[in-house]
């Protein structure tokens, strides 16, 4: 049995599905369980929980070979970090009561960074707090989502992509689906002690290389534009985000920008196949 947090989502979606397609027991978390009617149809069982409740994780953690843990991003709340860490302290609680043997881990690129990393202070919080209730964490560190680029699709009608990555930068960038396969490929390997696991997608793509294959896609010309990093926080505010999330997420793009937030080397690697005009091709149907 294995048991995956966020399985109606991106990442975890993938991993419930592939490890039913290998014959794997699977408890799906969820916290709509409407959403989880697919899998339930493919065998998976079905947990609605409240993910701050640690008695109601408790029973659906033990007797487990493994668990996939995310942080569901809270933008609705006032501070990123401060809810990542309550949320990864109940997490790591319930893990060590219920003695999981091993925690597959999504993290994030720049996980190793002690500053200037925006919200992917979490993650590392993450890496440093489950390490220590687990016999062997398996920390994921995927670069940029592919799926990101679905906030700037809006604009593509004025054939504009907008972008708050430098346009002519090429950063590592990856799809969700991939994800889910490499976390599934780790859990089933099981346990191998306590380790970092770097991602990557099957090669590094700029805003204009985004622009580009909309622009086959859509046989039409997009082109990237550029949004200022000192314009992000007025942006994001104006659409009811806190200011503190805000400049979270314009320190990290900046971070981003300036070639901070990358790879910390000397891990394991492993390295998707689909390609971002795959991604793009369903983020537009």
């Amino acid at each position: 049995m294995y048991t995956i947090f966020g399985a109606t989502g991106h990442t975890g979606g993938v991993v419930a599905r592939q490890l039913l397609q290998q014959g794997q027991q699977v408890r799906a978390i969820v916290r709509d369980a409407r959403k989880a009617e697919p899998l339930r149809a493919l065998g998976a069982q079905i947990a609605q929980v409240d993910l701050q409740d640690r008695a109601q994780l408790v029973p659906l953690l033990r007797d487990v070979r493994g668990a996939y843990v995310m942080l569901p991003p809270r933008v609705d709340s006032p501070d990123l970090i401060e809810s990542g860490r309550a949320l990864t302290d109940v997490l790591a609680a319930a893990i060590a009561e219920a003695r999981v043997p091993h925690v597959v881990l999504l993290s994030s690129i720049g996980a190793q960074l002690v500053e200037g990393s925006g919200p992917i202070l979490t993650n590392r919080y993450a890496e440093q707090t489950l390490v220590r209730v687990t016999p062997a964490l398996s920390a994921l560190r995927p670069p940029y989502f592919m799926e990101n680029w679905h906030d700037s699709l809006g604009a593509l009608a004025e054939h504009r992509l907008p972008s708050m990555l430098a346009l002519d930068h090429a950063i590592p960038m990856i799809a969700t689906e991939d994800i889910g396969r490499a976390a599934a490929g780790v859990l089933l390997e099981g346990a191998q002690g306590s380790r970092v696991i770097e991602l990557s997608g099957p090669r590094d793509y700029s805003p204009r290389d985004v622009a580009r294959s909309l622009s086959t896609l859509l046989a039409r010309e997009i082109v990237a534009e550029p949004v200022p990093n000192q314009a992000i926080v007025s942006i994001l505010t104006g659409f009811g985000m806190s200011a503190r999330n805000a400049e979270l997420l314009r320190e990290m793009h900046a971070g981003i920008d300036a070639g901070r937030i990358t790879d910390e080397g000397g891990h394991a690697r492993l390295r998707g196949r689909v390609p971002i005009e795959d991604v793009l091709r369903s983020l537009l149907t």
